[in-house]
């Protein structure tokens, strides 16, 4: 090709893209109300009066572009190839994230870990509450090996004070143990009866328990009021309870939003907290002035490793953290390790009080056969996110 004629070529491949762009209705400097203008000018010329002056793109179309332009305009008319602005709506950034990280009934279900069952029987003449332990089922295998067994043992207590505590004998090694223990509480039905609860709480070995107040290195916990378990003729009544975390008879507390990651190549554990939805504010307090941060602990069996804080959130029952909590944790100890989440409201003359908690890890399946959130994050490898609902 002689290089002389290699501006005119370009011109002419310029002038068939701008032509395309124009059918496409692409070409941001030229529209139709610029066809219209540049028509009117050709009449003008015609006349013999000049026309406005344009910029040196936007020129008089030919026969031949009309013909073009309308063969594209045909071929939008097809569905071959054709642009849906609709599936490019943008939403607005708050709407988008209420939509898909509300939680569902499903999503924020609290985990059990195992069924307990029971009987409860009450003696008016002595005033004594007779609380006979059968057997739990299905409690959660402990670490990444399936079938894991450890020597569960039983401590019950009278709420909301958490007096009368009796510890049961240490079960066989077993994840369905048989415990056949009959514990006896003083109780005086006419007195205080209404605001009295039992707590069952079940933990691993003789060694967790040692400390009773310690419910957050229990595997969960049974409520039971006693004002279910009164009979008009003293009878004894069964229960199958469900075991979980929540260790004090409280209300909807809220729900927090966590996602959960782990790297065991970095040996590193993150927690990021995402958010929280009506969290309950304390007696005589106003949402206006709320001031809430997220403190997450680290756990191994029963002692405390390292806390992290995220920053507060002021004025709102709904607070939006999205901050990442990261612990060091050796894989040889993934198998110990647990997480206290606990939602605080900060206080300025008095001690900051807890307005809820989730307890996550170390074990990976819940009732069953369901996967828990702390095993779904070690089963992918990717980070787990799930609501959870708040207790105390």
């Amino acid at each position: 090709m002689d290089l002389k004629s290699l501006p005119a070529v370009k011109s002419r491949a310029g002038s068939i893209v701008s032509h395309v762009m124009r059918g496409l209705g692409l070409d941001p400097y030229y529209s139709d109300d610029d066809a219209s203008t540049s028509s009117e000018g050709s009449a003008k010329l015609a006349e013999g009066t000049s026309p406005i002056k344009r910029a040196a793109t936007l020129t008089v179309p030919s026969p031949i572009d009309s013909r073009r332009r309308r063969s594209f305009e045909n071929f939008r008319m097809c569905d071959l190839g054709e642009i849906r602005p609709e599936l490019y709506v943008m939403e607005d950034a708050q709407t988008t994230l209420d939509k898909t990280q509300s939680p569902s009934k499903d999503d924020a279900n609290e985990e059990a870990y195992g069924i307990l069952s029971f009987s409860v029987r009450y003696e008016e003449n002595t005033q004594r509450l007779y609380l006979h332990l059968q057997s739990i089922e299905d409690l959660p295998s402990k670490g990444q090996r399936e079938n894991v067994s450890y020597d569960p043992v039983v401590v019950s207590c009278l709420l909301p004070d958490c007096k009368h505590m009796h510890k049961s004998k240490a079960a066989k090694p077993s994840l369905n143990p048989v415990f056949d223990d009959t514990v006896v509480f003083p109780l005086d039905r006419t007195k205080s009866a209404e605001n009295v609860a039992v707590r069952i709480s079940v933990y691993e070995s003789d060694d967790l328990c040692n400390n009773g107040a310690c419910t957050t290195s229990a595997i969960g916990h049974v409520l039971l009021p006693v004002v279910d378990c009164l009979t008009p003729n003293d009878n004894a009544r069964e229960f199958r309870r469900r075991v979980g975390r929540r260790s004090t008879i409280t209300g909807n507390l809220g729900r927090l939003l966590v996602s959960l990651a782990y790297l065991p190549s970095l040996e590193r554990l993150s927690c990021v907290i995402l958010r929280a939805k009506e969290i309950k504010c304390e007696k005589g307090a106003t949402v206006a002035s709320l001031e809430t941060y997220v403190k997450v602990t680290l756990m191994c069996g029963v002692d405390k490793v390292k806390s992290r804080k995220t920053a507060i959130i002021r004025g709102t029952d709904s607070p939006v953290y999205t901050e990442s909590l990261c612990f060091v944790v050796p894989m040889a100890y993934i198998d110990e390790t647990s997480l206290v989440i606990q939602v605080v409201q900060r206080a300025q003359l008095k001690k900051d009080r807890i307005l809820g908690q989730v307890i996550l890890g170390p074990y990976i399946y819940t009732q069953g056969s369901a996967i828990s959130h702390w095993g779904k994050m070690l089963a992918r490898r990717e980070a787990a996110k799930q609501w959870h609902n708040l207790y105390l």
